[in-house]
């Protein structure tokens, strides 16, 4: 792992070169695809295979070549054991960089970033324009100490986790194996700012194969028409989270306008995704739109899930 370290110490990375260069731009990936082989291949033989998946998501969260590598370093430092890095997971480390570099984009112009990171001891560029403000800021912050994260994180009261409900989610996906879920779920994320339509249609997909998983594990038949809204009540009986099953006015108010929610997604799914056709106008939501109700597919997804496991471990009890 140390070798590995190095070489990928060794690459030189110009990113103008690689915007511009189609050939450099090859090469750079070639290099850095090969490293990330080699690593997955030792995981595999040191039977850590989970480690590997954790890098494969990882990376595709990470949509620019710096950031990749700076997060494969980070990993690798962390695994051989480098103090500097050990405040921080290398996977909080990307989660972290991208919840400041999401703050800073949506409440600071350029001019206040740099002042502002200025302030930690942060070396910045002398430009006040920038084609991308998130961009920039994590470009700033992949190489600044774990320590500095923190004490960002902590002016912005943003958590040092990441999206608790998104990793919690993953783990749980992982945990029980649920390959089904994995593929819907990456493509929902994934798709938020490339393809918007697609990220609503596997959103919907997502909540679905929960569904389908949790009522399988417990041998429920499955509904004969399988959309999300006679999924979700069938699961959601099967976890006695249906509206119906509590007599608190509160929680039957919550239960019921979450589950509201997440039908509207199936919905959405139909009127605005690439789920199905469109007809002469075709009408199209707003990215934060999208992030929304795939934020809330996730919040709930962990909900079922969670609430799956803890019935399972609680039945192991009695």
């Amino acid at each position: 792992m140390d070798k590995i370290l190095d070489d990928l110490n060794k690459m030189e990375l110009d990113l103008n070169w690689y915007f511009e260069d189609s050939h450099y731009q090859q090469l750079i990936d070639s290099q850095f695809s090969s490293i990330l082989e080699r690593l997955k291949w030792l995981l595999r033989k040191e039977g850590r295979d989970s480690l590997g998946f954790e890098i494969d998501a990882s990376l595709k969260n990470i949509d620019n070549i710096s950031g990749q590598i700076s997060y494969l370093a980070n990993v690798l430092e962390y695994e051989l054991g480098a103090p500097e890095q050990a405040t921080l997971k290398p996977g909080e480390r990307v989660s972290a960089i991208n919840d400041v570099a999401y703050h800073l984009q949506d409440v600071m112009k350029t001019s206040e970033i740099n002042a502002y990171l200025s302030a930690f001891g942060i070396k910045t560029e002398d430009v006040t324009i920038v084609p991308s403000k998130r961009v920039y800021v994590q470009d700033l912050l992949k190489s600044v100490d774990s320590s500095i994260l923190i004490s960002i994180l902590q002016d912005l009261n943003l958590s040092a986790q990441g999206t608790v409900c998104s990793k919690t989610l993953e783990e749980l996906i992982k945990a029980k194996d649920l390959t089904s879920i994995i593929a819907d779920f990456d493509r929902a994320i994934q798709s938020i700012e490339s393809d918007p339509d697609l990220a609503i249609a596997s959103s919907s997909s997502t909540l679905e194969s929960i569904c389908k998983c949790i009522l399988e594990m417990e041998k429920a038949p499955i509904p004969k028409k399988q959309n999300i809204s006679n999924l979700l009540s069938d699961a959601s009986k099967l976890l006695q989270l249906s509206p119906n099953d509590h007599e608190n006015a509160e929680i039957k108010r919550v239960l019921g306008g979450v589950q509201n929610v997440i039908v509207g997604i199936g919905a959405l799914r139909t009127g605005y995704s690439s789920a199905h056709g469109h007809g002469i106008k075709r009408y199209s939501l707003s990215k934060r739109h999208v992030r929304m109700l795939v934020n809330s597919m996730v919040t709930y997804g962990t909900f079922m899930l969670e609430t799956y496991v803890e019935q399972v471990e609680r039945a192991k009890t009695i």
